[in-house]
Formats: C-alpha cells, structure tokens, sequence
C-alpha cells in the first residue's frame, strides 16, 4: 500500500471514527504552467502528463481540498478526461466526458465536493464551483488513462483524500480520448488544501483515562 501505509490507514480511521477537528484555513499550491491537449496533434496525453504540484510545510490530515483549473480552452470538451492522484496514490476523476461539442474558451473550473451541482453533461461548460463529474461518453466512468497514470478504478469524490497526509508529490494527468480537436490549459492548475486534526473518539479518552487511573494505583 506503502506511502506510510496509507497515512497509516487514515490516522487509523480517524482515531477510532472520532473525527476531525474543524479544519484550518485552506492554503493554496500552484503549478501556472500551461499544459497542451494534447501534447501534439489532436488526439492523446497531454504535456506535461502529468503536470505536478509539489506540496510540504502542512500539519495535520486533508480535512477538505478542492482543485482549480485555470483558462481551459478545448474545441470539443466531451474528449477530456482529468484525472488527480494524491501523494498517498489515492485518485479521483475530476471530469470526464463533461460538455458537448461546445467550445470552451478561458474556462475556470473549480472541483469541490460541496459545490451546488455537477458539470454540464451535454451543454456548454462555464466557469465557477461545481462537483467532480464523470459521464458515460468516450469511454465513461471506465475511462483508462495510459501510464505513468495508475489504473483504475478511480473515486468520483475529492473527499477519498480526507484523513490522508497532504504532503508530497501531486499529479494532474489530462488525457484527450478522441482526434480531431484540441485545447490547452492556459493557466496550469490549483489545489487548496485545509488540514485537520483528528480527535479521538470518546471511548478512546474513556479507556485512556481508566488506564491512567490503574497505572496510577498500581505504581503506590
């Protein structure tokens, strides 16, 4: 499973399915690198595949993250296919199949879990907050990207990454499944990150303490 065993299998399940703390402010980690869709002609990865974000410096787990992708232009969007993987390798379609043959002309896209709806299926993409969204198309939610990216199966929520050590490598890979049309992203991508704690469940303090208390009787 490897990557500190999977943040040590979510901080053991948030310490027993005690929870989080309410999480920080959220900070934001940038790469303003273009990426070509594809890298040449009109069919294929993009460049670079993948494009990455490197993030250090955060304490805690992810509480909430969401991903930013900034001036998308594509003359037929339904062929893209975007796919993040964080540095404990979990990984989450952001879209698939989203929009039509309508063009996309400097579209900002943020990915967040709690966004009112989902992308456009078949009608124009426009910019704003909206949900991770994987259609039936070319290919649909069995989309595969080719390597490096990791096979699926792949989540369709960003909140797979909740409980999960932020810090690391992590990876963007654009795939445009169909020839005939193409795009770029003008201005790279985005991920805002807010940490949490974990907070022991109750019964995990309860048994601390009578622990405590024994301890404390055994040593007079």
């Amino acid at each position: 499973m490897s990557r500190s065993i999977a943040s040590l299998l979510g901080l053991a399940a948030a310490l027993a399915l005690g929870g989080f703390r309410n999480p920080a402010e959220a900070t934001s980690f940038a790469n303003i690198n273009p990426i070509s869709l594809p890298a040449s002609g009109s069919e294929g990865i993009a460049n670079p595949y993948p494009s990455m974000i490197n993030v250090s410096g955060l304490s805690g787990v992810i509480g909430d993250i969401n991903v930013i992708v900034g001036g998308l232009y594509h003359t037929f969007p339904d062929d893209l296919d975007l796919l993040l993987v964080g540095p404990s390798g979990h990984k989450v379609i952001l879209m698939s199949d989203a929009g039509g043959p309508h063009d996309l002309i400097n579209v900002t896209i943020m990915f967040d879990d709690e966004a009112a709806s989902s992308l456009a299926n078949g009608d124009l993409l426009v910019g704003g907050s909206f949900r991770p969204s994987n259609y039936t198309g070319n290919g649909g939610p069995t989309d595969a990207f080719p390597a490096p990216a990791p096979a699926g199966p792949y989540g369709s929520l960003l909140s797979i990454l909740d409980g999960t050590d932020p810090n690391g490598e992590w990876k963007l890979f654009v795939f445009d499944d169909q020839s005939g049309d193409a795009g770029r992203i003008a201005n790279g991508w985005a991920i805002e990150i807010a940490t949490a704690i974990p907070e022991p469940a109750p019964w995990i303090l309860f048994g601390a303490g009578i622990i405590a208390v024994f301890t404390r009787r055994k040593n007079r």
